[in-house]
């Protein structure tokens, strides 16, 4: 098992960290007092599991080779899944996404109406 983390996200409000690990498809979530064991894993059903798309067709629970997280403002967050060419938005602590996003600007890699819609949108 491959282990390149790049320790993309620090959400300081809830005390955790979000490691984008490309090669083993999955962002893994820790709390910053423990980063020996992730709370969350996103793209893969447990940590032993590394296979692109969990060994299927892409789904709202798969990743392959994930290579951002950007943290939203309700408690949310987005995952950059660069190989399936589409940006997954995840609602509080789910590790399935709600929204999935394929049209993306070119350079920026930044999903046009999930950007709007929960960037732009007043914290309730």
């Amino acid at each position: 098992m491959r282990r390149e983390l790049d320790w993309d996200a620090v959400d300081v409000k809830n005390h955790l960290l979000y490691a984008v690990d490309s090669g083993n498809n999955r962002v893994l979530q820790f709390s910053l007092s423990d980063l020996s064991t992730p709370l969350r894993i996103y793209g893969q059903n447990s940590i032993n599991d590394i296979k692109l798309n969990q060994g299927r067709k892409h789904s709202s629970s798969s990743l392959f080779n994930p290579t951002k997280v950007i943290l939203g403002c309700k408690n949310d967050l987005f995952i950059v899944d660069a190989r399936n060419n589409r940006i997954l938005h995840y609602l509080n602590s789910n590790t399935v996404a709600d929204a999935v996003e394929y049209r993306l600007l070119p350079v920026l890699l930044v999903p046009l109406k999930l950007l709007v819609s929960t960037l732009l949108s007043p914290q309730q």
